[in-house]
């Protein structure tokens, strides 16, 4: 199937769906998986829209089945009413793309479908769940975070202006292996090498990626921020299919990232207690030396760095 043979999508359509998804298949990708925010949030079309392309991709045949406007109406009060019960807007969209059709096989699987889920709730506890509900939504994407103790090292103005395109200035600074002078300034310097032209020997503080290496391995961070700014989400995600009795690694991502924050934790209380310590010291030091007179042949003593004994003792 292409774009232009759904009805109602034309070029220019077509072009910006292209332009939204990257490509033709990604955007059938998402029809199949019922993504009908993907379709609204490309802007310009409404819910009801979205709805129908992706019925015309799923091969959901309303349009044919439903020949009179009282069949129309019936079916679409029937939808609205099981749309009421729904508790999050994926569920809503995945209601609204129920379609009624002719295979009875299709038809005898749906209600088989339909009573073990009837079967199921009975026993689940309705309002923890509602509640759990309502809370879930489509998880969010990190903003960028810039690192100043991070750079990255690119081969050539290509790819300089490829990652600037990326947008990867926005999480660390881009500099170009001609220009760049001493590294030693940075912890972490990531080489996107293309022809491997400078020697790992030369900086301790440096890991190599490929030129064509995806995002992530540049600025792995992101997988991180992404996760902790998701943190609620998850967890509520985690308590839902629990309850559900179904199993999930989420608990094993929850428990690396308690971990995670709990070393960050460790480094702050540290890094707080050596300033703390250096300013007491500090203190002592300052009282110390109010109390010291040196005599003119001690400070001349001491400004030729010898230490007289009345310093010694500081």
């Amino acid at each position: 199937m292409d774009l232009n043979d759904i009805k109602g999508i034309g070029d220019k359509l077509a072009s910006k769906i292209i332009n939204h998804f990257g490509t033709q298949e990604k955007f059938f990708q998402a029809a199949r998986n019922y993504e009908v925010y993907q379709l609204v949030n490309m802007g310009g079309i409404s819910q009801r829209r979205a709805v129908e392309i992706i019925n015309t991709v799923l091969g959901n045949p309303t349009e044919e089945f439903l020949k009179t406007e009282r069949a129309i109406q019936i079916y679409e009060e029937i939808i609205h009413c099981i749309v009421t019960y729904a508790n999050t807007e994926y569920a809503k969209n995945r209601i609204l793309l129920l379609s009624p059709g002719k295979d009875v096989g299709k038809i005898q699987e749906n209600m088989s479908l339909v009573m073990e889920a009837k079967k199921m709730v009975n026993h689940l506890p309705i309002d923890t769940l509602r509640g759990l509900l309502k809370n879930i939504d489509y998880a969010v994407n990190p903003k960028p975070k810039y690192d100043t103790s991070k750079a990255i090292l690119v081969e050539s103005d290509e790819d300089y202006s490829n990652l600037m395109d990326r947008g990867l200035n926005k999480q660390a600074q881009i500099l170009s292996i001609q220009e760049v002078g001493s590294l030693d300034e940075f912890e972490l310097v990531v080489y996107v090498y293309r022809n491997g032209i400078l020697e790992m020997s030369e900086t301790s503080n440096m890991v190599m990626v490929g030129a064509d290496t995806e995002d992530l391995q540049i600025v792995p961070e992101t997988v991180l921020s992404y996760y902790y700014d998701n943190k609620v989400l998850l967890e509520n995600i985690l308590k839902i299919r629990t309850i559900l009795g179904c199993g999930s690694i989420l608990g094993e991502v929850l428990n690396i990232l308690d971990s995670l924050e709990s070393s960050r934790m460790n480094e702050k209380d540290f890094d707080s207690a050596v300033n703390q310590a250096k300013d007491i010291a500090d203190e002592k030091l300052k009282e110390a030396i109010k109390n010291v007179d040196l005599s003119g042949e001690e400070v001349l003593d001491l400004l030729n760095k010898d230490m007289p004994p009345k310093i010694q003792v500081i």
